[in-house]
């Protein structure tokens, strides 16, 4: 084993360290570290973390090292270092349990954050403000941990964020890595992939289902030290004053605390304390969602099929994917216009609906939507663009503050993104306005790009024809020029925006 001793003042996260002491020969890439391009720093004495790392051989103590890589450059360690991946990029030599990053004429004080939601955006926001050292309790309405919904698309800048809250490896092994979504037509015909991955290729979207990714958090909040969850609190007011907040609960209980993070989902009840007037609203599309064992339909070879496939149809967009490594479980999903009764249970119909719709899709598509029997369906809304994410002391976050439709599979990364840089710019010492202030824009041009996709509605032969010659093209004009995604590609990282 050997030490490493890290001495700062600012995390090891987007620009770097203070100083790095170096006991033994731990040879990261099998040669002197300071081979490595590294930051040089001169830094003032504060806080030290002390940290185990497994190395190949013991060496006398070598003099201190000042060289200190950024957080590309560790993560780019790690693939080029398999066995210290976990390690180094998880394992809280620049991520779990950091001290505070302090702002240099700041000094932060740990403050208690209540935290309304346990299903996504609610157990990140304690795991992150608890990395600074805050004390953060999640009260979430259902008596267990429990969430609505099917597989998620975790693209790759929310995959890096949870890596560095030390459950990246977690969500891998749970879910299915998805480097691209390989595009078809009705009869099967390849018309090209989408890249679904960083460009240095560390971090693959993952699809895994919304339910084992909540069991994820769930597990890491207990274990967790200063990160407290409590189960059956439905929030019914929220009081603001000039030195704290105060959340009151349907069954009669109070919780008192400095900040408030309303991380409740679409239908908030903290919005309504933010901006009581603003309601959800219906896109006119509806999604309906399908999950088949793959055990129920032993002929079909999926080991030969692709972790992603969608398919634009003449009748709607259907995509099918993976939702583990092993391929136990298949996820399909279809999207429509006409709107269906939220989380209908009449499996006959959607099942008799959706193959009547698809039923001309090469096989095995429509064998895996006869041969499903557990679905779910609902009308997709999204919320207008709120004037103000903030009240005084209490803030929101993910869908809460901007719901959109799931067209991108930006969702869930997009919340995890507001709470990296809700975290990081309360380290600063800056307001909820400055968080308010830096992701707007990010949100606003995906808003933008979603509404500039064609909503899916059935198509003649000759528009059908066009659509896909169309999307043919431009699928190859992508992978031509090595384009990605119009919007800063996957590379977005809040700890890397200055504050």
């Amino acid at each position: 084993m050997v030490d490493l001793m890290i001495n700062r003042k600012q995390t090891i996260c987007g620009i770097g360290v203070k100083r790095l002491f170096w006991r033994g020969s731990n040879n990261l890439i099998g040669g002197d570290p300071r081979a490595l391009d590294m930051t040089v720093w001169s830094p003032p004495r504060d806080l030290v973390m002390r940290q185990n790392y497994n190395a190949e051989s013991r060496c006398p103590e070598s003099p201190t090292i000042t060289y200190v890589p950024s957080l590309h450059q560790l993560e780019l360690l790690a693939t080029k270092q398999p066995q210290y991946n976990r390690d180094l990029v998880e394992n809280r030599i620049y991520t779990g349990h950091r001290p505070k990053r302090l702002h240099h004429h700041h000094h932060q004080m740990p403050s208690t954050y209540l935290i309304i939601g346990g299903g996504i955006a609610g157990p990140v926001a304690a795991l992150r403000l608890a990395q600074d050292g805050h004390r953060c309790t999640i009260y979430e309405r259902a008596a267990r941990p429990h969430t609505i919904g099917g597989a998620i698309n975790l693209a790759p800048n929310g995959l890096r964020l949870l890596s560095r809250l030390g459950i990246g490896d977690e969500v891998r092994r749970r879910g299915c890595a998805v480097s691209a979504f390989d595009v078809r037509d009705e009869g099967g015909a390849a018309l090209g992939s989408i890249a679904n991955a960083s460009r240095d290729g560390l971090f693959p979207g993952v699809r895994i289902m919304r339910s084992a990714l909540q069991e994820i958090l769930v597990a890491e909040v207990a274990r967790r030290s200063g990160v407290a969850v409590e189960f059956g609190r439905e929030l019914v007011a929220v009081e603001g004053g000039g030195d704290g907040v105060v959340a009151r609960f349907a069954d009669g209980s109070v919780a008192v605390g400095d900040y408030l993070v309303g991380a409740d989902g679409i239908h908030s009840t903290v919005r309504g304390y933010v901006a009581a007037d603003v309601k959800p609203e219906y896109t006119r599309q509806s999604l309906v969602y399908g999950i088949l064992p793959t055990k129920d339909l032993p002929d079909v070879d999926f080991a030969s099929m692709p972790p992603t496939c969608a398919v634009f149809a003449r009748r709607g967009f259907f995509a099918a994917a993976f939702t583990d490594e092993s391929r136990s479980c298949l996820y399909w999903i279809a999207a429509k216009t006409k709107e269906v009764a939220e989380r209908s249970s009449d499996v006959e119909k959607i099942r008799a609906e959706e193959y009547e719709r698809f039923k001309q899709l090469y096989e095995p598509l429509p064998q895996i939507i006869a041969a499903t029997n557990e679905f779910f369906s609902w009308p997709v809304y999204e919320l207008p663009e709120l004037e103000r994410w903030y009240k005084g002391r209490v803030v929101l976050v993910g869908d809460a503050a901007h719901a959109l439709p799931p067209n991108m599979g930006q969702g869930v990364s997009q919340a995890i993104e507001d709470v990296f840089m809700l975290a990081r710019v309360v380290s600063h010492g800056r307001g909820f306005d400055r968080y308010e202030e830096l992701r707007k824009p990010r949100i606003a041009k995906l808003r933008a790009t979603i509404r500039k996709q064609t909503r899916e509605q059935e198509r003649g032969p000759w528009a059908q024809w066009l659509m896909t010659w169309g999307f043919w093209a431009f699928l190859k004009a992508v992978a031509v020029l090595n384009l990605f995604m119009a919007w800063d590609d996957f590379a977005y990282d809040p700890d890397t925006i200055k504050i």
